[in-house]
Order: structure tokens, then C-alpha cells, then sequence
């Protein structure tokens, strides 16, 4: 029932308004989310069950590639902070090594990248999403 998966997309997302990668509104969950509804409502087979084969057609590739950075981020974010965290805070020291580790000149730049991604994010399902048109 897509009512009943937007509900659910709706209930996971930060309630304090928080920088998230995970689940952010456009984040990798609602990505996840959305390549997998998708997916199960046309009903055709697929050869993998990976969200960035999923989001790689020609209509979603701009939302597989915003996943691959999205991810990159992530994973370089974990691998730093030896946790399992998708969290951004500017006042943490791990956001200045996070940005340095991935070529960007700030933890400012950092935090605009990440929420121009999720942006993009944003737009690309508010058009395609399944579950965000659903009555």
C-alpha cells in the first residue's frame, strides 16, 4: 500500500530537523525506499536487488548518482569516526576531517554539497516517487 509506505517514509525522517544522510528527507533511506517501491510496482525482474543498479535507468540515473555520493560520504564518514553514524554536525571536529578526506575546502562546503545533494534528491522523488502521489 503506497498511503501506508509514504506514512512510514514520513514517520523516519529527523524531527529535529538535523543534518542526516541516511534519513534526511532525500536521503539514502528515502532513496532506498523509493528504488524499491518502484521497483515492485512494475513488476518486472530484476538481476539485483543493489539500489544504485536500481536507480541506474535512464529516467532515475541522476538519482543513482546522487546515492553513489550520498554513500561516499557515508562510508568516508563511518571509516573517520569508527562508528556507524550518517549524522553531520558543524560543531564536530569529524566534520573538518570528513570534508579534508574527501577533497572539500570546509566543513561549511561540506554541509553545503550534502544539502544541495539531498536538494536534487528532493525534486527527482517528488516527481517520480510512487509513494508520495499515492491517495
Amino acid at each position: 500500500d503506497l498511503k501506508e509506505l509514504n506514512r512510514i517514509r514520513l514517520e523516519l525522517l529527523p524531527k529535529d530537523g538535523g543534518l542526516d544522510l541516511k534519513y534526511s528527507e532525500g536521503g539514502l533511506l528515502d532513496l532506498e525506499l523509493f528504488a524499491q517501491t518502484r521497483t515492485l510496482q512494475m513488476r518486472s525482474p530484476i538481476s539485483s536487488g543493489n539500489t544504485h543498479r536500481l536507480l541506474s535507468t535512464d529516467e532515475t540515473a541522476g538519482l543513482g548518482e546522487i546515492y553513489n555520493s550520498l554513500r561516499q560520504i557515508e562510508q568516508t564518514l563511518q571509516l573517520i569516526s569508527l562508528e556507524s553514524t550518517a549524522q553531520l554536525s558543524k560543531e564536530n571536529e569529524i566534520s573538518q576531517i570528513l570534508a579534508a578526506s574527501l577533497n572539500i575546502v570546509s566543513a561549511e562546503a561540506l554541509f553545503e554539497r550534502v544539502n544541495e545533494l539531498l536538494e536534487l534528491s528532493r525534486q527527482g522523488l517528488v516527481r517520480l516517487d510512487p509513494r508520495r502521489h499515492a491517495r
